[in-house]
């Protein structure tokens, strides 16, 4: 399995780590930190990543960030779904949470998706984002062009519905 992941083929690599998000331990995390480093294929830089959200400690958040603000896009998507997953694990906290929203857009709608998530779901306040009643009501009047994406508005329900759950 770990012969393969040095192999010529992307996407094989990619599959295996993605796998490896399943198999805990410091080796395994080892494994995709070394790829991470020195991988140029978006397809696995966004695998790797995405096996960090599950294996990654407090330590690995700069290389997250660094591929949210600066990698391609698949990898900055990969990069925000770790973010989320760090915030689960408690390995990132709502003060990391508003620096790295209040940073700025990352050019990709799905990861501006996770930040959103992040942030309400940590209580953050970014500037960039609505609250998620303010997305919906948004979403019911105007002009087509100033209403936010389907995916952000079921980004939104899905908060609300959270929130009423917890009730």
């Amino acid at each position: 399995l770990y012969a393969a992941l040095s192999g010529r083929d992307a996407s094989l690599r990619a599959q295996i780590l993605r796998g490896l998000r399943n198999k805990r331990g410091e080796r395994t995390r080892a494994i995709v930190l070394e790829i991470l480093q020195s991988e140029e294929t978006a397809l696995v830089q966004a695998a790797g990543l995405f096996a960090l959200g599950a294996l990654g400690q407090r330590s690995d958040r700069r290389l997250v960030e660094h591929a949210l603000s600066h990698g391609p896009l698949r990898a900055r998507e990969a990069a925000s779904h770790a973010l989320i997953e760090f915030a689960e694990r408690g390995i990132l906290s709502a003060e990391d949470a508003a620096r790295i929203c209040e940073r700025g857009a990352t050019a990709s709608p799905l990861a501006e998706i996770n930040l959103f998530l992040l942030s309400e779901r940590l209580g953050v306040r970014c500037s960039r984002f609505e609250a998620p009643e303010a997305v919906l009501e948004r979403a019911h009047r105007g002009r087509s062009s100033d209403r936010p994406n389907e995916l952000m508005r079921f980004a939104a329900g899905a908060l609300l519905i959270e929130r009423l759950q917890q009730l």
